[in-house]
């Protein structure tokens, strides 16, 4: 029986983790199974559904696990998604992508322990970095934020303005981190160049024959954490941060999308001092979506057709810091500007 390759995709929040795993998938050779475990610390998959287009091929198996991280609250159920992939998709790799707040040395472990042996030949970890990150004293006395950085073999830098200033402060890291490889994607092109050469490089699967799924017993699940109700705000206190989560399925009128985008691009702008991640994707008449990511205090949106997705997503991660009152008057904000979307 063919060993499943795992890897570990690690990053700070919104250093581009899901725009290199969706290079990944369009560029995936044709033979190739692929699994995908994606975590997001919100109790809604912002990330999963966007990457949800790439799997129509059959080739291509995502598994969402939201509501806290996996290296913690969601660690048990991060084994049985694992078991059940190996089991029922029986992939030719597996990649992991923890959220941002995730340590990746508690995933590692679970990866490598001896059930796991006879099924998994795990490669070296690759760390999503972004450049701006490398000059914000935030980031970089964020215990996480080191972690991911110290842990990985390969860094991948993105988000790049200017190279030599990148260049300054990647150096000044690296010294007390000493990665193996650096590799610099300063554009989605870019993305998809080391996407490609990512394939080529895979190293060749092993094969052996003694080792059999049956013995991969799964693990009791914990309770999950709440789901939010549609049209409800859920704020639930982590480990890492505060979070807050909102879905519907309703439309907002296509002629109201410039005032939405404009007030929620206000709103976003005026707290960065208390976000960590904004993400969402807006769901409009005329089978329209808006998606808007705030990262490194900068907000960008995109604007496209409906595919598959026809429900409105937003999450927001809080400093653990922030006042619960503060992230109420955020929330109680936002749905004024969205109670086009309240039944």
């Amino acid at each position: 029986m063919t060993k499943a390759s795992v890897q570990l995709i690690s990053g700070f929040l919104g250093a581009g983790k899901t725009s290199f795993i969706s290079a990944l998938l369009h560029h995936r050779p044709n033979t190739l199974k692929v699994a995908v475990i994606i975590n997001e610390v919100a109790s809604i998959g912002v990330d999963g559904s966007l990457l949800s287009a790439e799997s129509a091929s059959g080739q291509i198996e995502i598994k969402q696990i939201a509501g806290g991280c996996i290296c913690c609250t969601n660690g048990p159920l991060v084994r049985t998604t694992l078991i059940r992939i190996l089991k029922d998709v029986q992939p030719d790799i597996i990649l992991i992508e923890p959220s941002g707040l995730g340590e990746p040395s508690a995933i590692y472990r679970l990866i490598t322990e001896q059930s796991f042996k006879n099924h998994l030949t795990v490669l070296p970890s690759i760390c999503v970095i972004s450049a701006a990150s490398l000059a914000d004293q935030r980031y970089l006395e964020h215990p996480v934020f080191k972690e991911q950085a110290t842990f990985a073999k390969h860094w991948l830098i993105t988000r790049i303005e200017s190279e030599a200033n990148t260049e300054l402060l990647i150096n000044k890291f690296a010294k007390t981190q000493n990665p193996n490889q650096i590799q610099f994607a300063p554009t989605l092109a870019s993305l998809d160049q080391l996407a490609e050469a990512y394939w080529q490089q895979l190293p060749t699967l092993t094969v052996d024959d003694s080792c059999g799924i049956e013995e991969l017993a799964l693990s009791p699940i914990s309770p999950r954490l709440p789901e939010p109700k549609s049209n409800q705000w859920l704020i639930q206190e982590q480990s890492h941060g505060i979070t807050a989560s909102i879905q519907s399925s309703q439309c907002i009128p296509f002629v109201q999308q410039d005032l939405v985008v404009s007030q929620i691009t206000h709103l976003i702008e005026s707290n960065t001092t208390h976000l960590w991640r904004a993400k969402g994707a807006l769901r409009f008449s005329d089978e329209q979506s808006s998606l808007f990511q705030l990262a490194n205090d900068k907000l960008a949106w995109q604007h496209h057709q409906i595919t598959t997705n026809t429900t409105s997503l937003i999450a927001f991660i809080f400093a653990k810091e922030t006042s619960m009152q503060a992230i109420q008057l955020f929330t109680e904000q936002l749905n004024a500007i969205l109670a086009i979307l309240k039944d």
